[in-house]
């Protein structure tokens, strides 16, 4: 499994060391900063084990990126969990019924694949694309 995908949205399986025209970092230290001072991201790709890795408020500041993934506790099989136990700011319902529109109408794709997308404990429903 690669782990390096977890935080890398648009993430991809190509060689990091070729020399390819706009191949750039994702920013995870910037959306860190922006959502919450620790995310806590766990995974479990199939019936293997469960992968973990802990954005910290000490690994925002520093000037390491690399960020160790280790086991985690075990979560159901096919699984992805993305805490944010310590926010920057409090979200409010409405801000949590936005998310949870935006979510759908990202992932609109996945979840008529059969993928299922919880915010807060609730499945997160295929909104149609305003």
């Amino acid at each position: 499994m690669a782990v390096h995908l977890l935080i890398a949205p648009g993430g991809s399986r190509n060689d990091p060391l070729a020399e390819l025209i706009g191949v750039f970092g994702v920013g995870a230290k910037r959306a860190a900063i922006a959502l919450a001072e620790n995310i806590e991201i766990r995974t479990r790709h199939e019936n293997g084990g469960t992968h973990e890795l802990d954005i910290t408020k000490q690994w925002i500041e520093s000037d390491d990126c690399y960020l160790p993934a280790y086991e985690g506790p075990d979560i159901s099989e096919r699984t992805r969990e993305i805490n944010l136990p310590y926010l920057q700011k409090p979200f409010s319902e409405a801000d949590v019924d936005d998310l949870r529109v935006h979510i759908g109408n990202t992932y609109s794709w996945f979840i008529r694949q059969g993928c299922t997308i919880r915010l807060n404990g609730d499945p997160v429903s295929d909104f149609p694309a305003h």
